[in-house]
């Protein structure tokens, strides 16, 4: 009797070991994360593309930004923004490329001049 509960002890630390460690296991970042994150954090987005560019793995994303909240600030203003408001999701990211952080004004610009 004794051998059959040192058994069903070492089955069930194995079994919680291992929920642990399915529970700590993180799920990579996606897009659509970042693209809801964004979106609620930050004021007046009219226009938002996040593309994976790592592979699909979660770790390098290229972002394309239009916010009212830009208007008066500077590029380097405007990506720390983004950054505070994605601070959580950015401690599980290699990169996050700004390919564009703009206004609506010059998102409008920037639509005629690549047409």
């Amino acid at each position: 009797w004794s051998s059959d509960v040192c058994s069903f002890r070492s089955k069930l630390q194995f079994l919680y070991f291992i929920a642990l460690r399915l529970k700590l296991k993180k799920m990579p970042i996606t897009s659509e994360q970042l693209v809801a994150t964004i979106k609620e954090k930050i004021a007046g987005v009219s226009h938002i593309e996040i593309k994976d560019v790592g592979g699909g793995c979660g770790s390098k994303f290229e972002a394309f930004i239009v916010a009212e909240a830009f208007n008066g600030k500077k590029l380097l203003e405007r990506q720390r923004m983004v950054n505070s408001a994605i601070e959580e999701e950015m401690k599980d990211i290699h990169a996050f490329i700004y390919k564009k952080a703009i206004t609506p004004e010059q998102y409008e610009t920037w639509k005629k001049d690549n047409q």
